[in-house]
């Protein structure tokens, strides 16, 4: 199921947050902060993708079971399903729901990253 969406969509929006602030098109710093917003809300994974992409993480943090090393914050043992989700955030800047459709791909390859060299 995709997000139905298109410019016209993006652009109402945008528009329409620039008339809510009383702001316009010259407030660019506003303007960059509006896109910014509006690409999270638009651009975010699909349920569709975001489901498959937390049963490959799933899958990642079972392969990693006793594969993380020692952590003294940790002195019963790494949770492997947050640690991947945690480095899947920091790599990409978002979680995993929030990562683009069109990275899905790097996503899966970082996640195979992640597997052979467990940290």
């Amino acid at each position: 199921m995709n997000k139905s969406w298109n410019i016209t969509s993006f652009e109402s929006s945008f528009n329409l947050f620039l008339s809510i602030l009383g702001l316009n098109q010259v407030d660019e710093s506003a303007c960059i902060v509006i896109n910014y917003i509006l690409i999270l809300i638009f651009l975010n994974m699909n349920k569709e993708n975001a489901s498959k992409l937390w049963k490959l993480i799933q899958e990642t943090g079972d392969f990693l079971k006793g594969k993380l090393p020692d952590h003294p914050n940790h002195p019963k043992g790494r949770n492997p399903y947050a640690h991947v989700a945690l480095e899947v955030k920091n790599h990409f800047g978002m979680t995993y729901k929030d990562i683009p459709d069109d990275k899905f791909n790097d996503v899966t390859d970082y996640l195979e990253i992640l597997k052979s060299n467990p940290e």
